[in-house]
């Protein structure tokens, strides 16, 4: 298993070679999805074809941020960051989302 999470065998998605044992290639244009959203669930009864529009919408919940953008959890405090770079250190997320506010240019997108 890979950290995204899929199972891969020689490189390839398994999910993919399953389909493809029991129903032949897969058409470029369409994605084998795992039906109940479990991508380690490889069965042939819980895979489809599909769109990759109707892929994306069997997709579980995105990841809600709880912290501003570019600020960051690190050992009980908060890092503010910028393009990468690391801007310091600070007690609460608030003052970290201060300094990167600050650091902002014209060509930053303002974030809340």
């Amino acid at each position: 298993m890979r950290p995204n999470g899929y199972l891969y065998l020689n490189n390839m998605l398994l999910h993919r070679l399953v389909w493809q044992a029991f129903h032949g290639p897969v058409p470029s244009n369409k994605f084998v999805d795992h039906i109940n959203g479990d991508t380690r669930d490889n069965r042939i009864e819980n895979l489809r074809l599909v769109t990759p529009s109707q892929s994306s919408a069997n997709r579980g919940p995105l990841k809600v941020r709880t912290l501003p953008k570019g600020v960051r959890a690190y050992r009980g405090k908060f890092r503010a960051y910028i393009d990468g770079k690391h801007l310091g250190t600070y007690a609460t997320p608030e003052a970290a989302h201060a300094v990167r506010a600050a650091a902002e240019t014209p060509y930053h997108r303002r974030t809340a």
